[in-house]
């Protein structure tokens, strides 16, 4: 990059006037001197500067200055500083120096994508006269400002995933939080408890948020859990209700909010209004692609936090690595970029609904069961290009005219596609949506834009030949001088005798005739030489000035016409707006739908009922991601059986690596995808409707917040005791691993009692752990039931059947693990000594056994008063933290005691 050589050049190089004095000459010299102006003189380039930087003062300045975007002052070092480039410096008036920084204009797309993935605002100042024309300073204007939430950068978003600006706000007990994607015109408000604040926001998590102070500090963004946001205090001004109802009504053009859903959500329409704020300051009030406000409520679909998505493996994938199998990868099978947006919008959001969780699963059926209509419409899926955006594009004023002729392509297909679906699918429904044929739209783009359009505006090839008069007549002109140019070099070869005599063009010299330096001494006196060069001389004549101008007179003119032509063009497309959208979001479902299809086809799934019975019952169940790594015919199928009212918890034990870990998880996987609307993989499936999946696994710390694995551990669970309902399913595994084996074993008991009698509890439980010890929980709690990894022992080895069957096992068998990890032989001896001492050390104990939770007390005093505290204790109505704490006042006492 040629930033560091660029930064010497003046401002006079772009026909720009630096200071208002020239250099003094003889006359000037003699004249009497004037007295110096008071206070400091800088340059108008510099003032300029200053201007604009003083109305965006936390945003990064870069002003379009001839080929380059630079900046100055304290951008230029961050400018740097994030790009890695050149830091150099530029006079800026009464003999000071600026720091500059600087990119190439036609570099600004790659770089900026840096420049937001740091975090940062920037202001762009675009120059707003043509250098060519100006006469002193150029003018420029801040046309746009840059954040990570408002990117319309093509090659700055990913196609696949919606790009959120969020707003949140509260009053302490309830949240208002609204969402914007103005690259696609999603725009969505809702209120709820401020407890769910959190995972809303993880679940969404968008590119950047603002937020009031009482929400950022409920949210506690400088946790690591925010790293990938760019988060913003929100101005208090704007925090006035009434204010931003009006402000609402005011952009949507309506008289009451009540059309949105949002009229009683005060906090709702706070936020909503902080988001359109925002991107009218940011894209300067250009935002007439948010034509409608949609009213969420969280009651509406499953929730799932980001957690339960992380271990579910729904979109990331255990092992950390970028193309690893995940459920998101597995069902994806989308052929437009609308369709997957919407496939991964509603792994987040399972339905709650059995009505119309079927409604999906029709048209599922329809296309899963005819192979031939899948394909044909997965093909014409296939042309269409992202309509959302490209759309967005169109009313932005940012479409290129290839961005119309894809959207044409992509128009184009609705009349076929509309023939080729299956009669079970009627578009307009309450599923699929409208799919307008748009055919005036399709017809001006025809006629308007060529088959094969440039890149850009202005070149002369962006509109079709007959679409208008006089574009076609300055075409013709500008056609026929190049004619007239091409008769001119061949009469110039042939009076000059030179038959190696070109016509060539460059923009410093214009149109020129050259000749060899062997053929110099033939060229006439008429030729007036421009450029001299080592192997050749440069001339013109009149006659080529003449044509010249011409030439540039009409390619100036086509110019002109073709942008005028293309932002009508661009005008009238608009118009069909709202159409050409619904239609896309339609596309979107459709693709969604059919994608769930074909994974079901592939894969062999079958089509769970989905109801509103609290029973979970699956026959032959498989892990989706699990199996489609192994590959088919390799997973081990197993059944499920849970239900409130008779097995709601399900203790499940056996070695580790023995398959516990994917059956619990399998599970609220298959949940998660029947409430989707998906096909799963099992046998047979009766799903009752889950209104949240908690998931308790893996070992993780929090260093930053100071939180141990084991803490982290405890409040997880704890979260999960005090928000599930009847209606959830909790998946728990090894709980209380984290710390000595009696004190992870009593928490891991109490949890699990707690779950079974807390009547504000009650929901549906998968337990793995290798306590052994809690499988006599079977026998003391009537919804209690163990299951067992199934283990075959040979010769002393053990063979993992990963068969799920009913029964506790009664042993752990860690060391045949790690004799099978790779343990040097050595330590895995030794390990086999000292599990049979400890074995035999436990049996000839004085404990009692089974459950190995009592110690010996000294004093029989001191040891009945604390019996006494522990049969007071009101188990099933405390707090897991409460109960922790309770266990550990008696365990005190009883160390006091032996003591």
């Amino acid at each position: 990059m040629s930033t560091t050589s660029k930064s010497s050049k003046s401002s006079t190089a772009r026909g720009e006037s630096v200071a208002p004095e020239s250099a003094p000459g003889k006359t000037e010299v003699k004249a009497k001197k004037k007295k110096p102006a008071a206070g400091k003189k800088i340059s108008p380039g510099r003032r300029q500067f200053l201007e604009f930087k003083a109305k965006y003062p936390d945003s990064l300045l870069l002003i379009r200055m001839g080929d380059f975007y630079e900046a100055f002052d304290d951008d230029a070092h961050t400018l740097s500083k994030v790009l890695g480039i050149a830091l150099t410096s530029r006079e800026s008036g009464a003999g000071g120096k600026a720091p500059l920084a600087g990119i190439p204009h036609h570099a600004l797309d790659n770089h900026l994508g840096t420049l937001v993935a740091a975090g940062l605002k920037i202001a762009i100042a675009e120059q707003t006269s043509d250098p060519a024309k100006s006469r002193g300073l150029v003018e420029r204007a801040v046309v746009r400002v840059v954040t990570p939430g408002t990117v319309i950068e093509p090659a700055l978003l990913d196609q696949s995933t919606n790009n959120y600006l969020a707003a949140a706000v509260s009053d302490g007990e309830r949240a208002g939080l609204a969402y914007v994607d103005i690259s696609t015109s999603a725009f969505v408000t809702g209120e709820f408890p401020v407890a769910d604040l959190k995972d809303e926001l993880l679940r969404l998590s968008p590119a950047e948020l603002i937020a009031d102070q009482v929400s950022l500090d409920l949210l506690d963004v400088d946790s690591g859990q925010f790293q990938s946001m760019a988060v913003r205090p929100l101005d208090e001004t704007r925090l006035d209700t009434e204010l931003s109802g009006a402000r609402l009504m005011e952009h949507f053009k309506v008289k009451t909010l009540e059309a949105f859903g949002c009229e009683n959500m005060p906090l709702a329409i706070v936020a909503a209004s902080s988001v359109l704020d925002f991107v009218a300051d940011t894209q300067f009030g250009a935002i007439p692609q948010l034509t409608s406000l949609r009213t969420e409520s969280t009651n509406s679909y499953m929730k799932l936090d980001q957690k339960a998505l992380r271990d579910l493996e729904v979109f990331t994938s255990s092992i950390g690595k970028a193309n690893a199998p995940t459920l998101f990868r597995t069902l994806n099978f989308s052929k437009t970029a609308m369709g997957t947006r919407s496939l991964r919008a509603w792994l987040t959001r399972p339905l709650l609904d059995p009505d119309d969780v079927q409604r999906r699963q029709e048209i599922v059926a329809a296309f899963c069961d005819d192979q031939s209509i899948r394909s044909r419409v997965q093909s014409l899926l296939g042309q269409v290009s992202d309509l959302e955006r490209l759309t967005n594009r169109v009313r932005t004023n940012t479409a290129t005219p290839r961005d119309l002729a894809s959207l044409r392509t992509g128009l184009r297909v609705i009349p076929e596609l509309l023939l080729a679906l299956p009669e079970k699918v009627v578009p307009g429904g309450a599923v699929i949506g409208k799919l307008h044929p748009s055919t005036e739209a399709v017809e001006l783009l025809n006629a308007a834009i060529p088959d094969e359009p440039s890149i850009t505006v202005g070149d002369g090839s962006a509109i079709r030949d007959g679409f208008n008069h006089e574009l076609d007549e300055v075409r013709s002109i500008s056609g026929d001088v190049r004619s007239s140019l091409a008769a001119l070099e061949a009469d110039h070869r042939d009076s000059t005798g030179i038959k190696s005599l070109k016509i060539g063009y460059n923009r410093v010299f214009g149109y020129y005739l050259e000749v060899s330096k062997t053929n110099v001494h033939l060229v006439p006196e008429s030729f007036e030489r421009r450029q001299t060069l080592v192997n050749g001389e440069r001339f013109i004549t009149p006659q080529l000035k003449e044509l010249e101008s011409k030439i540039l007179t009409a390619r100036d003119r086509i110019s002109e016409l073709e942008r005028d032509i293309f932002r009508r063009v661009c005008a009238e497309v608009a118009v069909h707006g709202e159409r050409i959208m619904e239609t896309a979001s339609a596309l979107g479902t459709l693709d969604a739908l059919v994608s769930m299809s074909q994974a079901a086809a592939e894969h062999g799934w079958v089509r769970p009922l989905v109801d509103g019975d609290t029973a979970l019952e699956i026959e032959g169940g498989r892990h989706p991601v699990v199996e489609s790594s192994l590959g088919p015919g390799r997973f081990v199928p197993n059944d499920l059986d849970l239900s409130n009212s008779e097995r709601q918890v399900m203790i499940i034990t056996g070695p580790n690596m023995s398959g516990k870990s994917t059956y619990i998880r399998q599970a609220a996987v298959l949940v998660l995808m029947a409430q989707v609307g998906s096909y799963i993989p099992a046998s047979k499936a009766r799903i009752g409707v889950v209104d949240r999946i908690f998931t308790r696994a893996g070992l993780s710390d929090d260093i930053s917040g100071g939180q141990s694995t084991f803490m982290v551990e405890m409040v997880e669970t704890a979260s999960i005791l005090n928000q599930a309902t009847s209606r959830s399913l909790a998946v728990l595994d090894e709980i209380g691993r984290g710390t000595s084996t009696y004190d992870g074993l009593a928490i891991a008991r109490s949890v699990a009692e707690h779950i079974h009698n807390s009547p504000k509890l009650g929901c549906k439980t998968l337990f793995a752990t290798h306590y052994h010890e809690m499988t006599e929980l079977a026998d003391q709690l009537p919804r209690a039931h163990n299951l067992r990894v199934a283990v075959a022992e040979e010769a002393g080895d053990v063979v993992f059947l990963h068969q799920i069957v009913p029964g506790g096992a009664d042993r752990s068998y860690g060391v045949h693990v790690a004799r099978l990890a790779g343990m040097p032989g050595a330590v895995v001896s030794r390990a086999w000594d000292l599990l049979d001492e400890l074995e035999s050390g436990s049996k000839s104990s004085s404990k009692p056994a089974g459950y190995q939770l009592q110690m010996p007390f000294g004093d029989e005093q001191a040891s009945n008063e604390t019996l006494d505290e522990l049969k007071d204790l009101d188990i099933a109505n405390m707090s897991p933290i409460e109960a922790i704490n309770a266990l550990f006042k008696l365990q005190e006492q009883a160390k006091r005691t032996d003591d």
